[in-house]
């Protein structure tokens, strides 16, 4: 590690004293090695020229006819003004734009080097409560997601997990008979030639099997019909989803 005499800083001015710098920040200044250094308090000297700048905003492009119909479309008129305007004009302070001045520390100033891990610098950390508990439930895409690199941090916090098995034949029909005790159904809604189709069709799915038994009880209600047979569930199999 550089010595704190070798290390950037990262000035923080602050109006009142009892204003602390955020834990992000904080945070952040440790995992680049930068040292946080705060300016004077009640010092204008000191951060004038911040200071000046959201006064130029103020006056010279909140002022103006913006568009506001997304956050997208503002921040592409805020980009363009700072590119176009305020870094090419003469500043009253500075003697000189902005953009020649920031070109005098140019050899001073450190960039992050190319890294796929630089978003994660950025991540905020927090202590989970010890009785809370964070489930995860998901098709068999989730688990790719979570072998990114940038969900490491997620998969590294994970203590135990499972591949659940698909249901059988004979659990997805249980499924379904208790689905039809809760809704006050009799177990003969399905004709058994039509269960065994939803069976079929389902593929072990819990989410499959409940949507293939409301679309048939649907297409029976379109009958007029309070028997589920093959015709219901064939006409559910074809429809365009």
């Amino acid at each position: 590690m550089p010595s704190e005499k070798a290390r950037p800083a990262a000035w923080v001015g602050a109006a009142k004293p009892d204003v602390k710098p955020s834990k992000e920040i904080i945070q952040i200044c440790a995992r680049v090695g930068c040292l946080l250094a705060h300016t004077p308090v009640r010092d204008g000297a000191a951060k004038g020229k911040v200071e000046r700048f959201f006064r130029t905003t103020r006056d010279q492009f909140l002022s103006r006819q913006l568009d506001l119909s997304s956050l997208e479309a503002l921040n592409r008129q805020f980009i363009q003004w700072v590119e176009e305007n305020y870094n090419a004009q003469l500043h009253s302070v500075l003697g000189m734009s902005p953009l020649d001045r920031f070109a005098l520390d140019r050899s001073r100033v450190r960039f992050l080097p190319p890294n796929q891990a630089n978003d994660e610098l950025f991540f905020v950390e927090e202590d989970f409560p010890r009785n809370h508990n964070l489930v995860l439930l998901g098709q068999p895409p989730l688990l790719q997601s979570l072998a990114l690199t940038i969900n490491e941090e997620i998969r590294s916090r994970i203590t135990y997990s499972v591949m659940m098995p698909r249901l059988g034949p004979e659990d997805t029909a249980a499924f379904i008979f208790t689905q039809l005790d809760r809704a006050g159904l009799g177990h003969n809604t399905f004709t058994q030639d039509a269960l065994a189709l939803v069976v079929r069709s389902a593929e072990g799915l819990l989410r499959r099997t409940r949507n293939l038994c409301l679309a048939a009880l649907i297409e029976a209600v379109r009958d007029q019909t309070r028997i589920v047979d093959l015709k219901q569930v064939n006409h559910v199999l074809i429809q365009p989803h």
